[in-house]
């Protein structure tokens, strides 16, 4: 049960459907769209008949629908990633139901950097929140966590079946990037999915200004396009590309454009300020054969240490910054290795084809 549509649909749960379809089950999802009944990679997608018309209006009003179409289906084992549907869940464990819930992120501490209200209003919906949260989530048969920045909270919570699913991506066995492919690419740096404040977009900027023959492609959704304009004139635009979001599908074409990932933020101040596994992009660029580029955090220190995967930064230093991918650019055969090494700790440890028999052994 979830409250995107079809085409909004979430990295995690499509990779779990796909696992659980190949292992025999069949798989439903019940969508809040009014379009078709249809099947896709063996998934059936079931609208509920509702899409859009705000939150109260959702919560009253969609979450009836969704019960009863989920009701319809009869499943054996029920999962949600939406806090709006907990409650749809409890019912179905009432009914004898098996109930998973799976946590993507920081729910419900994120609202404190993205609240607009004041702070003791955040605060307050933070407490009532969690306290909804954690009385439900108690019953549930499983709760997956896909870093351990949550796992560690939903500890604290006393949920005793809180277990770590890293955000890991499946592993494309026959993909190869040989030396001469990656030594022959443009130098490029890549920085996609969500483009936060937090990723000191305008210091790799600075950074890359002194590193000649370095492009910079960015690709996915800007905090602020006001940013991507002043980030275009201060380096020029033959020396940045954006690519104003993509489908999922494109990723390993755009990847295969770049040479190095930036995966790195600013994480002081968050639940997350170790690192955390739940950024799947570092997964991914690693899994194409990329060096990366991480935040010099604890997490994220022992990956390059064990793996020499790519370089540490501070994100907020553009000396930092530019010294690792002057490195990168100016030994673009170790680089190569330094992807190749990332690949390896993919297939190794950091994919999903590594965690899915823990998800199944829940069922």
């Amino acid at each position: 049960m979830t409250c995107a549509t079809r085409q909004e649909q979430l990295i995690v749960p499509r990779r779990q459907a796909r696992t659980l379809v190949k292992n025999g089950y069949d798989v439903y999802f019940c969508v809040s769209d009014d379009g078709p009944v249809e099947t896709i990679d063996g998934v059936k997608y079931i609208p509920v008949g509702y899409h859009g018309g705000g939150y109260v209006k959702r919560i009253l009003l969609l979450s009836r629908l969704m019960y009863k179409v989920a009701l319809d289906i009869n499943a054996d084992y029920y999962q949600t990633e939406s806090p709006d549907f907990l409650k749809l869940l409890l019912r179905f464990k009432r009914k004898g139901k098996k109930c998973f819930y799976t946590f993507f992120e920081s729910h419900p501490f994120t609202y404190y950097n993205k609240s607009t209200l004041p702070y003791f209003l955040t605060h307050i919906g933070v407490l009532l929140m969690s306290y909804s949260m954690k009385r439900k989530l108690k019953y549930m048969d499983a709760v997956f966590a896909v870093s351990d920045d949550i796992l560690d909270y939903l500890n604290k919570w006393g949920i005793k079946k809180a277990v770590l699913l890293g955000n890991f991506p499946e592993v494309n066995k026959d993909y190869q990037l040989t030396k001469e492919d990656y030594l022959n690419r443009e130098n490029r740096v890549i920085y996609y999915g969500h483009i936060p404040n937090s990723s000191r977009q305008q210091n790799v900027i600075s950074a890359i200004k002194d590193i000649p023959n370095v492009k910079y492609l960015l690709a996915g959704k800007f905090w602020d396009y006001n940013v991507l304009n002043r980030l275009k004139e201060d380096i020029g635009e033959n020396r940045i590309e954006f690519i104003d979001g993509f489908e999922r599908n494109r990723l390993p074409e755009i990847l295969s454009k770049c040479t190095i990932s930036n995966t790195a933020r600013d994480l002081s101040g968050t639940k997350s300020s170790n690192g955390s596994f739940g950024i799947i992009k570092i997964f991914e660029s690693m899994e194409a054969a990329l060096p990366i580029l991480c935040q010099d955090v604890p997490m994220y220190r022992k990956l390059i240490n064990e793996y020499h995967c790519g370089m540490l930064v501070d994100v907020n230093n553009i000396d930092s910054i530019r010294n690792a991918m002057q490195y990168l650019v100016s030994h673009k055969e170790e680089a190569y290795e330094m992807g190749q090494n990332g690949r390896r700790a993919v297939i190794e440890k950091y994919s999903w084809d590594q965690v899915q028999k823990i998800y199944l052994s829940y069922l």
